[in-house]
C-alpha cells in the first residue's frame, strides 16, 4: 500500500464566498449586461457611502459648512433637482419606446416614473419660484409652512403633506431594494421579461438602501439638527439610484427593439443598418439628455442667485 493511501485527506473545502464578494460579482455582471460604463456604475455604487463619510467629516471640521452644503438653493439641492429631472426624461423616453413595442405594462410603469420624477423635480425648487421671482398666491401661502409655491410644505389641521412625502420616499427606497433582490439570486422570486426590464441594477442598491435605513431611524423623532439635515443627502442618494435605474431601463428598452435573430428582422442589410442606427442613437441620446439637464440646472441656479430670494422669504404678492 502506498504512503498516500495511509495519509488522511487534509484538503479543506473552500469557504463560501462572503456577502460582499457576491454583491460585487453580481454588480460586475449587471454592468456588463446593461452596457453601462464601468466607471459610472461604480461611482453610483460608492457615491452614497462616500458622500455620507465626507459630510460627517465636514461636520466635524466645520459645522457652518455642513449646513451650508445641505441648505436649500445650494449644491446638494440642485443635484437633487438635476437627478429628478434626469430620471423624468429617461423614464419618459423609455416609456415611449416600450409603447411603440406594445409593451404597455412596462410603458405605463415608466410613464408613472417619468411624470412622478418631474413632479419631484418641480417640488425640489418650488416650481422655479426663486428662479423666476414670482409670488405665492395668498390662498396657498396661508397653508404653506414656508409660504412658497409648492405642495410638500402644505399643512392643515391634523395633517401634514410632508409626512406623506416622507412615507412615499421610504416606499421608493423599499421598493427599489425589494425589486433589486427579488429578481436576482439562484432562485429569484420575480421572473419574466417585465421584471427583468424594470429591475434596478445591483450597483444602485446603496442609494435605495440608505433611505430604507434612514427613515425608520427618523421615526425615533430625534430633533438633533445635523441628523435632520442629513436627510438631504439620503434623498440625493435615492434620486441617484432612481436616475441610473431609469437610464438602464432606457438602454434595455432600446436593446429590446433590436433584432435578436435573423427571423426577427435582421435578414436584410437594410434591417441590419436600422439596428446599427438605433444602437448609435441609444449611445448619444443619454449624453444629450444629461448635458441638457446640467445646462438647465446651472442656468436655474444662476438665476436664483441673481434674484437673491431666500428660501422661506417669498417675493411680494
Amino acid at each position: 500500500m502506498s504512503r498516500s493511501a495511509d495519509r488522511p485527506d487534509r484538503r479543506v473545502a473552500a469557504p463560501p464566498p462572503s456577502l460582499w464578494s457576491r454583491i460585487t460579482k453580481a454588480s460586475a455582471r449587471d454592468i456588463v449586461d446593461d452596457g453601462v460604463p464601468r466607471w459610472l456604475a461604480w461611482q453610483v455604487f460608492w457615491a452614497p457611502i462616500a458622500g455620507a463619510v465626507l459630510l460627517v467629516t465636514l461636520f466635524a471640521v466645520s459645522r457652518p459648512s455642513y449646513y451650508e452644503v445641505l441648505a436649500e438653493d445650494r449644491p446638494v439641492e440642485w443635484l437633487q433637482f438635476a437627478l429628478c429631472l434626469m430620471t423624468a426624461l429617461f423614464g419618459l423616453a423609455a416609456a415611449r419606446r416600450l409603447a411603440v413595442r406594445r409593451q404597455f405594462a412596462a410603458a405605463g410603469a415608466l410613464l408613472l416614473v417619468g411624470l412622478g420624477s418631474f413632479f419631484l423635480a418641480g417640488e425640489e425648487i418650488s416650481w422655479a419660484q426663486r428662479v423666476f421671482a414670482f409670488g405665492t398666491p395668498e390662498q396657498l401661502a396661508s397653508t404653506n409652512s414656508q409660504e412658497e409655491f409648492n405642495l410638500h410644505n402644505l399643512h392643515a389641521v391634523g395633517f401634514d403633506v410632508q409626512d406623506m412625502f416622507k412615507i412615499f420616499s421610504f416606499l421608493l427606497g423599499l421598493g427599489g431594494v425589494a425589486l433589486t433582490l427579488a429578481t436576482r439570486g439562484r432562485r429569484p422570486w420575480l421572473t419574466g421579461r417585465f421584471w427583468l426590464l424594470v429591475s434596478p441594477p445591483l450597483y444602485a442598491l446603496p442609494g435605495f438602501l440608505g433611505m430604507v435605513l434612514y427613515r425608520p431611524f427618523r421615526l425615533l423623532d430625534i430633533a438633533y439638527m445635523p441628523v435632520l439635515k442629513f436627510q438631504e443627502w439620503v434623498e440625493t442618494a435615492l434620486f441617484l439610484s432612481m436616475a441610473v435605474t431609469a437610464y438602464v431601463i432606457y438602454l434595455r428598452s432600446a436593446r429590446s427593439a433590436l433584432p435578436v435573430t435573423p427571423a426577427e428582422g435582421a435578414s436584410s442589410s437594410a434591417d441590419a443598418g436600422t439596428a446599427v442606427g438605433l444602437a448609435g442613437r441609444t449611445g448619444t441620446r443619454p449624453l444629450v439628455i444629461a448635458v441638457c439637464v446640467v445646462a438647465v440646472t446651472v442656468v436655474f441656479a444662476a438665476l436664483t442667485a441673481h434674484h437673491g430670494i431666500a428660501p422661506g422669504n417669498p417675493v411680494p404678492r
